[in-house]
């Protein structure tokens, strides 16, 4: 899943941790093996305990490697154009998906343990999700979600979303896997639902989007000229955020401790104070703003500075509105990220990316946040 901040995406979307890097001084030190260009990188992630990093391409499925030595442990080919993939939490298994169909794998030996069939009539992305105790996958695609249980691989129940694809979006798990967010964006409706009891419980109406925050305290939902902050027990409006004037959202995100909320939205990014309302930072937006996201600290962004012939990212202290430093990630014309993920220090950026405007051939490379440099490539 791409912060698109997969680290958002979708969302927003999931963080994933390297804290065991940190002990392994041979990361570091050794030097960088440079990758013949892969084509069609979509998605990456790092696993929670940061011994695995995967990506998925368009043509040659979903790639697995060994973070430390960047040894290819598995290839996973079973997929018609992967979109989306989620390891869980204790790194054993990996769930990727296309439009019709997720498969899920034992990262250990690499064998094909289900295959989730999905809504035959979805033609565009679908995305997945484990519970935090892997024992539950959820997927959603413009149709709604559903749940699986993952020991047998059969459907526990569905969650209704769009009628028909054109007016659909993607669904969203809180981060505690109690709740299901789905969306049909005709008529505007926005429903959660009680993911063991399958139990709507409620319906926001004229919204065409919607979030849970990481803490579980907030949902956020999307309306033509305002972004509404609910409490997510009684439902209950606690305020709105003015994006008048704005048209597409490309993403948002809530810091981990619920303090902070960062929006992409057309030409600007904005981080805002949840408890005041106010837009603490607004930066405008650089045409390639597909990397960005709050930090694990709670205290820092990532937010692509515009204006440049290199695609830098500024490193905001938000309390203080200023940037600490940024990372250079190379020149305009040679660095296109497609997708990214960060782990849950803050210390590590994984990076889908183009290295090529043409002919778009992408790598997969590890970064070193504080530092600004690139640690490894996988191939």
């Amino acid at each position: 899943m791409s912060l698109n901040l997969r680290y958002t995406r979708l969302g927003l979307m999931t963080l994933f941790s390297l804290v065991l890097l940190l002990l392994n001084s041979d990361l570091r030190a050794a030097p960088i093996s440079e990758c013949a260009a892969i084509e069609g990188v979509f998605d990456v992630a790092i696993s929670h305990d940061g011994q695995l990093v995967a990506a998925t391409w368009w043509d040659e499925g979903v790639k697995l490697w060994d973070t430390d030595t960047g040894e290819l442990k598995h290839t996973f080919s079973d997929l018609d154009g992967t979109v989306e993939i989620e390891l869980s939490r204790d790194g054993s298994l990996l769930l990727a998906s296309d439009r019709d169909v997720a498969i899920l794998w034992d990262t250990q030996d690499g064998k094909k343990l289900h295959t989730f069939e999905l809504n035959p009539s979805n033609t565009l992305n679908s995305t997945v999700y484990f519970t935090p105790d892997g024992k539950q996958a959820i997927t959603g695609d413009f149709f709604g979600g559903i749940l699986w249980d993952v020991a047998s691989g059969k459907k526990l129940r569905s969650f209704p979303g769009a009628q028909d694809t054109s007016r659909g979006e993607i669904v969203r798990l809180s981060s505690d896997a109690n709740r299901l967010l789905t969306i049909d964006a005709d008529p505007r409706l926005v429903y959660i639902w009680d993911v063991e009891s399958g139990e709507k419980l409620h319906t926001f109406s004229d919204v065409i989007n919607g979030l849970f925050s990481l803490d579980n305290r907030y949902i956020l939902t999307r309306s033509a000229d305002h972004l509404s902050l609910w409490d997510a027990d009684s439902f209950a409006l606690i305020r709105t955020f003015d994006i008048s004037g704005l048209l597409g959202l490309n993403d948002w995100m809530f810091s981990n401790d619920g303090k902070w909320l960062l929006t992409s939205i057309e030409a600007r990014f904005d981080v805002w104070n949840i408890e005041t309302g106010e837009s603490w930072i607004r930066v405008k937006a650089a045409p390639w703003d597909n990397m960005y996201g709050i930090l694990p600290d709670n205290q820092s962004a990532l937010i692509p500075r515009p204006g440049s012939d290199r695609r830098l990212i500024d490193v905001w202290d938000i309390a203080s509105r200023t940037v600490n430093y940024t990372i250079d990630l190379g020149s305009i014309d040679t660095m296109i990220v497609r997708s990214f993920d960060i782990s849950d220090d803050g210390r590590y950026l994984l990076l889908g990316a183009a290295e090529n405007e043409i002919p778009f051939d992408r790598t997969v490379s590890l970064w070193d946040i504080q530092t600004g440099t690139k640690i490894r490539q996988y191939c």
